[in-house]
């Protein structure tokens, strides 16, 4: 099961989960340290010392990847995603994180690429899908 595998890697500090009156979830934000230089220096392979690379990695890292942020319709524009940011951003800075990576963004979707304009940033890559009917 994905869940299984994924939940041992995430560092609480870095999850944020804002909750209403009610006390039901209007909104969370996800982000765990970047395995990628720990996943190329280890070739791929867990064993005999790619998994001593990834366990490193989640303790001791200058990048982080963002990998969700999730906000109810109706609480959409009201400032949650900026009180997610703000929980999960004084981890990061506390922690000594200086790179952020975002995952991937529709390029319509300006209400997130917008959550990056307050942020010193620069794109770097740039990936796209095409659609074409066969039938």
């Amino acid at each position: 099961d994905l869940k299984n595998q994924f939940i041992p890697l995430l560092r609480l500090k870095y999850v944020s989960i804002i909750l209403n009156a009610e006390n039901n979830v209007v909104g969370f934000g996800i982000c765990m340290p970047s395995l990628s230089k720990a996943l190329q220096k280890a070739k791929g392979r867990l064993y005999p010392f790619g998994i001593l690379r990834i366990q490193n990695a989640l303790k001791y890292n200058d990048t982080i990847d963002t990998l969700l942020i999730a906000v109810h319709k109706d609480y959409k524009d009201k400032g949650v995603n900026s009180v997610i940011f703000n929980d999960i951003g004084n981890s990061i800075i506390n922690s000594g994180i200086t790179n952020i990576e975002s995952t991937r963004e529709l390029e319509e979707n300006f209400s997130v690429q917008n959550l990056w304009n307050k942020f010193e940033f620069r794109q770097h890559k740039k990936t796209r899908c095409y659609v074409k009917k066969l039938v």
